[in-house]
């Protein structure tokens, strides 16, 4: 621990922002709420936006729905009234919960009544109904209508979704089989019926947008394929579409090359369609009653000062009448208009561009939609896979930046964490067979993601379950539990990992079926590796220059003397890099090693039940304290936390005692899944997955003994991320302690602050 000594006038300023300081004698005063030491920070999300395509606000604007194509899903957010920023609530993906039709997800929508949501699914060919919780925003699934299934034979590429204002029908695009399909829409439970489908022989062709006027009347619908907007009739009563008219490119009417996107103005005098070939914004007057279009005029890139529209996507106009943004899919960027209150006609205003004035995450912008009040504008980004919050000035039409929210690829089913001198932070997606790393705040200890690597491009993340920081911060290693491996990886910053090496379940190498856990040693030089099918723990030479690793020698259960390693779970090293643990699950024991001069020597074995031993039943992390002189290990069926003495000459364990939870006011160890040590050693802190909490003790250095502070649990004090909490690392500067969810697909992050007087005040 590191003493510093304060001047009078820094202990001044010290108890002036802290005045409870100066009225007791206690030891050591805890500034956190519940006299935890910890403050919950933030939690950051696996939140599904990977290829972005669409977003929808429910009616009430209190909630914001997100399909996002690469992910598969889609996913809820509150909205906050005053700012419309945007904080998560769940992702739905496919596969989860019975949505089974979400793959390439790209269309959104909320029914008028905010009773259901209706998503478009462009691999799938599908069309999946979620009904809706008014007060939480939350999804449940209902159904879904598939193409070449129950007669329906007109949702190939399904992917534009719209609802009528009346909410009696739902209305589907598909690029693929060129129509336009009528569902008939079930009020109470949101369940859909098929009714027809207009197909080529209405001058569709392609088509990657439908949409309807205010009124009810007419449906248009815009034909990438032959650069054309199909007018429609639609009858109230029953929904049916009937043919009207047709307006494409050529012919004095210009602007239609490509055409991708329309709308309806909110007076419903104009329609606009963004067409990406052309990059132009393409403007037409409507006859309400007839639902013709004629043409008044088209804006192009690159002509006459207007710039953004470069293979243009998506086009709105605000519900005031006075602007109107399109989205330039390859100029990365939100192209603004004034416009005409008498033809609809624009006048360009400007852009707001990735990579300029706070932008950064704006890449190839897919959709664009307003609150009804026309204050913010969000925009779905499909490369960087995100959701931009703008602010809009009413007067000009202009943009500005508040929010970026981006997706955190690679969480699903977090489970390892592990945080580098430096400040980044990694954590293993076992669902997602990735590694997804964040850049750390030292001040504040808040995340921002920067990036992930999965199995999808390097072999041995299938699986990812366990991940660890060489100490002199060079490399990360993961290991890949369905592959049977370790990688590695070269450290640069917090935004890239480069491939070293995998090493996989193969001779010469052995000891790695079901790799789970590992450790690099204090010194650098040796990887450990617990493999729970191998019942195994084996170890590698570390090349600290390269990251490589040279296989070395497996302990295998029942071979050679070697007890206490069946379902091997989790392994730690003393800080003299001389001695490593191993708890093995099943054998509900922690193992015993010793590794000098290139030898390995087994030492025995610690088992639940015998002499006297308790609190190991499922035990599945270990932790040597940073003075050596203890180990801890947490067990998931006794809810437990046992408590070793260790010689450091031998690196021989005693057993000093157990905490349980329920037991003396314990709480938080129900299902004590990860467990770690603050870097001064002065607090042990345990994840559990039953109780989806954080539990926090202190620890007395001398005896090892354990005391009780706090639990921070999901759901409770504003704290969220901790469900099925299943990993968990402290930073090396002691001043964060971050959660792995498997639940949650999140990260949760703990701010620790202690204050201790009188005149020297220690800094952990």
């Amino acid at each position: 621990m590191k003493t510093r000594f304060f001047a009078l006038p820094t202990l001044i300023l010290i108890l002036a922002l802290f005045p409870t300081l100066v009225s007791g004698d206690a030891p050591s005063i805890q500034t956190a709420a519940s006299s935890s030491p910890l403050t919950f920070v933030q939690a950051v999300f696996d939140t599904g936006l990977e290829g972005a395509a669409c977003i929808a606000l429910s009616p009430d604007e209190q909630y914001v729905y997100v399909a996002s194509d690469r992910d598969d899903a889609v996913t809820v957010f509150r909205r906050e009234d005053a700012s419309g920023r945007l904080a998560f609530v769940e992702v739905w993906r496919d596969g989860i919960g019975g949505a089974n039709e979400l793959a390439g997800a790209v269309g959104v929508v909320v029914s008028l009544d905010g009773g259901h949501v209706y998503v478009t699914s462009w691999r799938d060919d599908a069309l999946t109904v979620f009904s809706r919780d008014a007060a939480t925003g939350r999804l449940t699934y209902v159904e879904a209508h598939k193409d070449e299934v129950g007669g329906i034979v007109s949702l190939d590429h399904a992917s534009s979704v719209v609802v009528s204002p009346d909410d009696k029908n739902v209305y589907v695009a598909s690029a693929a089989d060129h129509t336009v399909s009528v569902f008939r829409r079930n009020t109470s439970t949101g369940e859909l019926t098929f009714v027809e489908a207009e197909g080529i022989v209405s001058g569709l062709d392609s088509t990657y947008s439908v949409t309807i006027s205010p009124d009810g009347k007419h449906v248009y619908a815009a034909n990438y394929g032959n650069d054309s907007v199909t007018v429609f009739e639609r009858d109230d009563a029953t929904g049916v579409l009937t043919y009207r008219s047709m307006v494409q490119d050529g012919g004095g009417v210009d602007g239609l090359e490509g055409a991708f996107h329309v709308t309806v103005s909110a007076d419903g005098t104009n329609v606009y369609v963004a067409s990406s070939w052309d990059n132009a914004v393409a403007v037409f007057e409507r006859d309400d009653a007839t639902g013709a279009l004629t043409f008044v005029e088209a804006e192009f890139d690159d002509t006459g000062g207007v710039d953004g529209l470069d293979l243009a996507r998506a086009v709105t106009v605000s519900h005031d009448g006075k602007h109107v943004y399109v989205a330039g899919d390859s100029d990365h960027a939100i192209a603004i208009f004034e416009r005409s209150a008498t033809n609809g006609a624009l006048n360009y205003v400007g852009m707001v561009e990735n990579n300029s004035n706070g932008v950064n995450e704006m890449q190839s912008p897919q959709w664009i939609t307003l609150d009804q009040d026309d204050d913010h504008l969000y925009v779905a980004a499909w490369s960087y896979g995100g959701v931009e919050v703008f602010d809009r000035n009413a007067s000009d039409g202009s943009l500005t930046i508040i929010e970026e929210q981006q997706s955190c690829d690679g969480l699903e089913g977090v489970v390892g964490v592990a945080v580098s001198a430096s400040g980044c932070v990694y954590a293993a997606g076992y669902a997602d067979d990735a590694v997804a790393f964040f850049s750390r705040d030292a001040a504040t200890g808040v995340l921002t993601y920067g990036n992930n690597r999965s199995a999808e491009h390097v072999d041995g993340l299938n699986g990812a379950i366990g991940v660890a920081v060489s100490p002199d911060g060079k490399h990360i290693y993961v290991a890949g539990n369905d592959d049977d491996a370790v990688v590695a990886f070269e450290r640069f910053g917090c935004s890239w990992l480069d491939l070293v090496a995998t090493y996989t379940d193969d001779w010469p190498i052995n000891g790695l079926d079901g790799a789970r856990a590992l450790a690099v040693s204090p010194d650098s030089s040796r990887l450990y590796i617990a493999s729970d099918v191998d019942n195994a723990v084996a170890i590698f030479d570390r090349n600290a220059s390269t990251g490589e690793l040279t296989f070395k020698v497996t302990a295998f259960d029942g071979i050679d003397g070697v007890d206490g390693l069946d379902g091997a779970y989790a392994v730690a090293v003393s800080p003299d890099s001389v001695n490593f643990y191993v708890t093995g699950y099943n054998d509900d024991a922690v193992a015993s090693f010793r590794w000098t001069g290139g030898m390995l020597t087994y030492l025995g074995v610690m088992q639940d039940g015998v002499d006297g031993v308790a609190g190991l039943n499922g035990p599945n992390s270990v932790a040597v304290s940073p003075d050596g002189s203890h180990v801890y290990v947490a067990s998931r069926h006794d809810d437990a936390i046992t408590i070793f003495g260790r010689n450091p000459s031998n690196g021989m364990l005693t057993y000093r005692g157990m905490m349980q939870d329920g037991v003396d006011g314990v709480d938080g160890l129900n299902g004590a899944r990860a467990l770690a040590i603050s870097p001064d050693g002065s607090q042990v802190y345990v994840a559990s997955q039953h109780d989806d909490a954080l539990a926090i003790f202190d620890r007395d250095e001398s005896s090892g003994e354990l005391t009780f502070v706090a639990a921070h649990k999901d759901g409770v004090g504003g704290v969220v991320g901790m469900d099925t909490a299943n990993g968990i690392a402290v930073s090396p500067d002691g001043g964060n302690i971050y959660v792995g969810s498997y639940g949650d697909d999140a990260v949760a992050v703990f701010a620790r602050w202690k204050i201790y007087l009188p005149l020297v005040l220690r800094n952990f």
